[in-house]
């Protein structure tokens, strides 16, 4: 877990995703908090959704709210 905390693993061509992109993080997220937000920066137009009362697993957590940020995303697309 450890290793995975150390920022080497950034994929290449980020840069020419050409779709809309959302990254979302539950803010409770111990396991990997902080992993999701460092590539938003590297995703021309992404936004970070911050997921409140959400862990590591959000789809189970805040089922409502992945559903209702799918939604969103897709008729903002």
């Amino acid at each position: 877990m450890l290793w995975n905390a150390v920022p080497t693993d950034v994929p290449t061509g980020l840069d020419r995703i050409a779709c809309p992109v959302t990254l979302a993080q539950g803010v409770l997220d111990v396991v990997a908090s902080a992993q999701t937000v460092r590539y938003v920066p590297l995703v021309p137009g992404a936004r970070f959704v911050p997921l409140p009362w959400a862990g590591h697993a959000p789809q189970w957590a805040v089922p409502e709210a992945i559903v209702d940020l799918v939604r969103r995303a897709a008729a903002e697309a």
